[in-house]
């Protein structure tokens, strides 16, 4: 492995692309002197998902930077301890106590971010203590919710988040810093011992990098609409998350692509498809429709986003782009991800259109497919997007100055 001074070990259960590296500023954490090691730990930390997402067939290199495939905490160990030099662990996985002892015992600081702010979804606690009051709450009065996988998986999920939280109990270190995204996060729990370092939104961040961009010539001619693509029918996150998808995969492209036949119809306007950097082939459902990855720029030159809902939504609330957000009435079940479609559109103000039966569609036209609303788009922003005071720097710039002062200031 390579050896260097200045070392950033970035931990993640996904396979890094070459979207992924842009996101985190590999190209800035590079110039500015930093030597990049990517460990995967999806085997590791989640060995029950391996047969079903199969990452390890995903791993390539990004930019040159090899991806090491951990099989285990020895393993795991054993490439920390092989960075010789300064090295501080980025956390790109929800920083569970397994994985936090392991740091610990190589003796490695690590940083932990939340730079792709959501608005809370339904019965989210602002606090800590809340938010354990709500799970009590719900595990008396609803003990099949509490122990439906679903809920489980957010539990368990709400753990990892804050087990670093409280680290003198469990044995383990704080994170060195938090860069936080917004000061409204939900997940914000920054330990007093930890510095927090305010950034805006990677979403922001990226916008930054493309503002001056020209348009590329795959950006579609003419007036059209773009929808963010989602895997409601189980797709990446949810065997990781722990969540069993409320539809199947075949029932959902049916739906999703008579919806779109209805409003082209309807509108005159053809939908491209903003893919996921995660998303494959497989993952295409859209019945030959344009399906393409970059998606602040295809939003920027679209006439309405269409979505479920995303975090790329905010490129929806830079560029001012009316939204519709859509749900499944067969998909009620699934409370994961219908609250987090409440989420998005109760913070926008916008409504929810169902698409499954020919009323709700009917009614869709009558009130107009797409709404958009200055106050609820300004409000969004101000909370979930950016922070005035470094709008203009890149997140990349943003972490190597913070590491790069406490080198220095360690001689």
């Amino acid at each position: 492995m390579l050896v260097s001074k200045k070392n950033i070990i970035f931990i993640t259960v996904y396979p890094f692309n070459e979207d992924y590296a842009l996101k985190y500023g590999f190209d800035i954490l590079s110039k500015r002197g930093f030597n990049i090691v990517i460990l995967n730990v999806f085997n590791f930390l989640h060995p029950e998902a391996l047969e079903e997402l199969q990452y390890n067939k995903l791993l390539e290199p990004v930019m040159g930077i090899e991806q090491f495939w951990i099989e285990s905490g020895k393993d795991l160990r054993k490439h920390l301890d092989s960075i010789r030099g300064w090295k501080i662990a980025f956390l790109v996985v929800f920083p569970g106590i397994k994985l936090l002892r392991i740091l610990k015992s190589a003796n490695v600081d690590y940083i932990i971010t939340n730079g792709n702010i959501h608005p809370p979804v339904m019965g989210e606690g602002k606090t800590i203590f809340g938010r354990f009051l709500r799970i009590f709450k719900t595990m008396i009065a609803n003990p099949a919710t509490f122990f439906s996988s679903s809920f489980m998986g957010k539990v368990k999920n709400y753990m990892y988040r804050l087990s670093y939280r409280f680290a003198y109990f469990f044995g383990i270190r704080y994170p060195e810093y938090y860069f936080l995204g917004s000061e409204t996060s939900p997940y914000c729990y920054p330990p007093p011992k930890t510095q927090v370092i305010h950034a805006h939104s990677f979403d922001y961040d990226r916008y930054l990098r493309n503002k001056c961009k020209p348009k590329a010539e795959y950006i579609p001619d003419g007036e059209y609409y773009v929808h963010i693509a989602d895997t409601p029918w189980g797709g990446h996150d949810y065997p990781i998350l722990n969540i069993t998808g409320g539809i199947s995969k075949l029932d959902y492209s049916k739906i999703i692509n008579e919806f779109f036949d209805f409003v082209e119809r309807n509108t005159g306007k053809r939908i491209i498809i903003a893919a996921h950097p995660k998303h494959t082939d497989e993952d295409n459902v859209y019945n030959e429709r344009p399906f393409l990855y970059d998606t602040e720029q295809l939003i920027k030159y679209s006439s309405g986003v269409i979505c479920h809902y995303s975090g790329a939504v905010k490129f929806a609330v830079i560029h001012k782009k009316p939204v519709c957000f859509i749900s499944i009435w067969k998909m009620k079940g699934d409370t994961f991800f219908q609250n987090n479609i409440i989420a998005h559109a109760k913070a926008l103000g916008s409504e929810i259109h169902y698409i499954d039966r020919d009323a709700d569609l009917q009614q869709m036209l009558n009130k107009g497919i797409f709404s958009y609303n200055p106050a609820g788009y300004e409000d969004f922003e101000r909370k979930y997007i950016k922070l005035d005071t470094n709008e203009d720097r890149l997140f990349g710039d943003i972490v190597a100055d913070t590491l790069l002062g406490k080198i220095a200031s360690n001689g």
